[in-house]
Formats: C-alpha cells, structure tokens, sequence
C-alpha cells in the first residue's frame, strides 16, 4: 500500500467531520449541491458538509413528499433528514440549483420543517444587471440569516481569512486536474481525493491535495 492510499484510508467520514468541528467551536451547515458561497458560510463560523443524497439511505421517506421522477439526490437527502441523519448540524442550506432542489427548499419551509434552521439561497439564471442585484440581495439575506444563528458578524480579518483559505482550497482541486496525468494514484484514490472536498476544511483539504504523490 502506497503513502497516498494510506492517507485516503485515513479520511475521516462526515459525520466525524462534523463532530471534530464542534468540538473546535464551529458551527456546521449541511449544504445541498452544488452553488453555494462557501466563504460567506465559512467567514460566518459555518463549517459546510456537502450532502450528496447518501446512496444508502432508502428513498421510502422523502419519496412520500416528492414525485416519482425527483433525483436521488433531493429524495434520498429529505430521507436522511427524515430519519435523523441531520440532526447533528445547526443549519441546512438548499440552494437553488435546479428545480428540484427548489422544490426541496419548498417542501422542507413549508411541510417537513425541519429542526435546524432551513436556509435557502436563490441564485439568477443570467449575466444583466439585474441579476447582479439579485445575487447580491440574496447573498445579504443569507448572510443576515447566518448571523442570525451565530449571533455574531464577520469582520473585515474573518472576511479575509476566508477567502484566502477557500481560494488555497479551490486552487489546490484545480492543481489535481492538472498534475492527475502524472499522479501515481488510481482513478478511485484520485476522485476520492477529489471529492473530499465537499467535506473538509479547507486547509485540510489543501494539504491533502498537495500530499498526492
């Protein structure tokens, strides 16, 4: 077994990510796919776990609130939420990147409600003026909204902490893709590494990228 499939072996699952970052005094928000601000979550004390529908938990329960052709994805997440999955975080955010993540954040304020707080974010469809001021009113409302869970607004070092440690993180993805010609890993070992992203922080994240032979 090589150094790099040993240290993929090694990374910690969801649910011990999100139990290490309460433990260090963050907050953390189960975050649905896939456009999200994770600097304005992280620059907040939001830790964001990416939930991706678990392919192990049954669409039986969220199915009952969905029609039959809805994505794994919304029906397997509401069932996880449904049965507990999610209870450890202290915010879900459902953002609007497709109609049926929509139709997810409708049914979870509206029906299901769950018990962490339900956050949405509801991005434009195009490129004009308006649709800046759009994102940029909706961008404020959630940052308000977090605030408001915390207790507490970023000043201008969180700001800058969080940039910087979510564009090392994004650079270090991007760098994987260019060296994966030359990496001495598996296809398994690479997208492993890769979609750890989702999950952990972003320094950690970083290095492991970086420590990819």
């Amino acid at each position: 077994m090589g150094p790099a499939m040993g240290a993929l072996l090694q990374l910690p699952s969801r649910r011990e990510v999100i139990a290490r970052e309460h433990a260090g005094g963050r907050r953390v928000a189960a975050v649905l796919p896939y456009h999200y601000p994770r600097a304005l979550l992280t620059a907040h004390g939001f830790h964001p776990v990416e939930i991706w529908g678990p392919p192990g938990v049954p669409r039986d329960e969220g199915g009952r609130h969905f029609q039959a052709y809805t994505c794994d994805i919304v029906v397997r997440a509401t069932s996880l939420l449904l049965g507990g999955g999610l209870d450890e975080v202290d915010a879900i955010l459902v953002p609007h990147t497709c109609d049926a993540l929509q139709g997810m954040g409708s049914v979870l304020g509206d029906f299901i409600r769950p018990g962490p707080p339900l956050l949405t974010l509801y991005l434009p469809r195009g490129r004009r003026p308006a649709d800046l001021e759009f994102l940029t009113a909706e961008l404020r409302r959630l940052g308000a909204a977090l605030a408001g869970i915390s207790g507490a607004s970023p000043d201008a070092p969180a700001w800058e902490e969080a940039f910087a440690a979510e564009t090392a993180a994004d650079r270090a993805l991007e760098s994987l893709y260019e060296r994966r010609p030359r990496l001495g890993v598996s296809d398994r070992e690479f997208y492993t590494a890769v979609r750890a992203r989702e999950f952990l922080a972003p320094r950690e994240f970083a290095a492991l990228a970086d420590s990819l032979p």
